[in-house]
């Protein structure tokens, strides 16, 4: 892969998510940075995996729980992420999204 191929390997409308964008900007500096000091490309390619995945949002509100799961479905699209590890992550997820509080119900009215 290209350094070229590597920025564009992410589609432009999952980069709207700055959630994605900044682990997609790990990953593609990082494998440049590996291909340019003579890794290889399957060397390149993990160790960008590991920055992607060092990248991802913390799992401490919703919203982060939401864009940690975008991230899991757009490092596994690319082979960030290893479907195993996708499958745990994303079981991390729904723990997490589990500990937060969900909107109550408005309170219905009695005709």
């Amino acid at each position: 892969m290209s350094q070229s191929a590597a920025d564009n390997l992410f589609p432009e409308e999952s980069l709207a998510n700055p959630a994605i964008a900044r682990c997609a900007r790990a990953w593609s500096s990082t494998y440049r940075v590996n291909i340019s000091i003579g890794s290889s490309k399957v060397s390149a390619s993990l160790e960008a995996g590991e920055a992607f995945r060092k990248a991802m949002p913390a799992l401490t509100s919703a919203d982060n729980v939401r864009d940690f799961v975008a991230c899991v479905a757009s490092g596994l699209l690319i082979s960030a992420i290893s479907s195993g590890d996708a499958a745990r992550l994303l079981y991390a997820a729904q723990v997490a999204q589990r500990a937060f509080p969900r909107p109550s119900a408005p309170p219905q009215t009695n005709p």
